[in-house]
């Protein structure tokens, strides 16, 4: 007799990482007045994780700065008609914190400038602790279905079982199936200027097909 069952296993932990975005989005009637609005607060975040970057014992691990984006657009009057053209400037910055504390105290800084917004923090996992943790929940996802399939069997009157086949959900059978998670980073809004890290939740399933032996 042959058993196929879903093997699921996950695992919940504190984040070590958060990525914080700013953007940068500045309009005016006035094209040049637009992008200086831009230039000015984009000066003093760049400056700051520059800054940051090259402290000693850096709580700041990578940023980046996106590309200027110009554009214009004009609004439409309640009476039908369109108004005068409104000029935009944006920019993006994105900047990965290992230091929570000093996540908090940054975004407090850069939230009083103009024409910055900070939506929301993404809390994460350095690429070493996330590929051990999905190794460790796979290999739990791979006992876990066995276990299920020895359930099967022992209660069909079998004593053991031998694994045929293992995949990824999906692999085993036609049908469409959604593809197994294996990781999840969380994001949380801002509350004011404070940010409280949320735990990241690994997860693994797979599907495995066994022979029950008698």
């Amino acid at each position: 007799m042959q058993i196929t069952v879903q093997g699921e296993a996950s695992e919940s932990l504190a984040p070590t990482r958060a990525t914080v975005t700013a953007n940068v989005q500045a309009q005016d009637l006035d094209p040049a007045a637009a992008k200086a609005r831009m230039s000015a607060s984009t000066a003093i975040i760049h400056a700051s994780l520059s800054a940051l970057a090259e402290t000693e014992n850096t709580p700041v691990e990578s940023w980046s700065m996106g590309a200027t984006t110009t554009w214009t657009s004009r609004p439409w009057k309640e009476d039908g008609s369109q108004g005068s053209p409104v000029h935009y400037a944006q920019t993006t910055f994105i900047a990965v914190f290992t230091n929570f504390e000093a996540v908090s105290e940054w975004m407090e800084q850069q939230s009083n400038l103009d024409s910055v917004e900070l939506p929301e923090v993404s809390w994460g996992l350095s690429d070493h602790e996330h590929d051990t943790v999905t190794s460790r929940v796979r290999a739990l996802a791979v006992r876990n279905a066995k276990a299920k399939a020895l359930e099967y069997a022992r209660a069909a009157q079998f004593s053991s079982v031998e694994f045929i086949e293992i995949a990824d959900v999906g692999l085993l059978n036609s049908a469409t199936a959604e593809s197994a998670s294996y990781g999840m980073m969380r994001s949380a809004k801002m509350d004011s200027v404070t940010v409280r890290p949320q735990d990241i939740t690994v997860s693994a399933s797979v599907q495995a097909r066994f022979t029950a032996k008698a």
